[in-house]
């Protein structure tokens, strides 16, 4: 859940944002005025950004378990699927959502928005991912479920692969980042799980400018990294790892054969 989410990321203490439980009820009711046939009492407050220079929650954005909602004097009230939203960005104190502008903050400062927004991603694309199929066993699975449409022309996907390419180039140090800090395992082996595969990938499609999504879907990202690991590794400057770890497996067979050539061959001979 999301307010559970929320808690993780200790993100209260900010200046007029304020988290479950932490949200003011007055607040709350004053913005929940605006919509009509008491739609806020039956959702699950999470999380709400003030826009009140004196705080009265009458304007503001604010975040339930299922809704996007916001809030200006004099502008109709709005209300938006979570499940719809693909992403969010910050351009300055303003909020993007899927490339449209949805709220220019006058109380929030920019660097608070743009943690707001990051936290926000990190749970639209783990709730996105949770949602992918959980048959899949293997990479080989992926690439099954995620071949081409028939719409889709075999000449689209260099282009899309060439995009792709550039992108995650220009973004590594983000995408590597993002992998150490949320799971162990080697890169090659986090690339064969597939519920890391999709959390991956919709972290990765968070992050991509709106100028590209009319051209890249979520399955075009998943796609490509199950089909061509060398040239993600490439772009994302981790290839180098990939060699390294053949040379160790290479080196380790080599071992073994040795040694089972040898009379005093064993395991323990092989460790040692």
């Amino acid at each position: 859940m999301l307010r559970d989410f929320l808690k993780e990321k200790e993100i209260g203490g900010i200046q007029y944002v304020f988290v479950y439980p932490n949200i003011p009820k007055n607040k709350v009711d004053n913005f929940s005025k605006y919509f009509s046939n008491g739609f806020l009492s039956q959702e699950k407050v999470c999380l709400f950004l003030d826009d009140t220079v004196f705080g009265s929650g009458k304007e503001g954005v604010l975040f339930t378990e299922n809704y996007l909602c916001r809030k200006r004097i004099f502008e109709p009230s709005l209300s938006l699927l979570i499940s719809d939203i693909i992403r969010m960005e910050c351009k300055g104190r303003s909020l993007y959502i899927n490339g449209d502008c949805f709220y220019k903050f006058s109380t929030v400062s920019g660097k608070d928005l743009q943690h707001i927004v990051n936290v926000m991603n990190e749970w639209i694309g783990e709730e996105k991912a949770q949602k992918l199929p959980k048959s899949i066993n293997n990479v080989s699975d992926i690439e099954m479920n995620c071949a081409p449409r028939k719409e889709d022309s075999d000449e689209r996907q260099p282009i899309v692969a060439d995009m792709l390419i550039k992108f995650l180039s220009s973004n590594n140090s983000f995408i590597v980042e993002w992998i150490s800090k949320n799971f162990k395992e080697r890169i090659l082996d986090y690339i064969d799980s597939d519920d890391a595969l999709n959390k991956l990938t919709f972290v990765i499609y968070g992050k991509m400018p709106s100028a590209l999504m009319p051209f890249v879907k979520p399955e075009d990202v998943r796609n490509f990294i199950a089909k061509n690991k060398v040239d993600f590794l490439n772009a994302i400057g981790l290839c180098g790892e990939t060699e390294n770890r053949a040379n160790v497996i290479a080196g380790q067979t080599a071992a073994i054969d040795v040694c089972k050539c040898d009379d005093n061959y064993s395991e323990e001979n092989v460790e040692n």
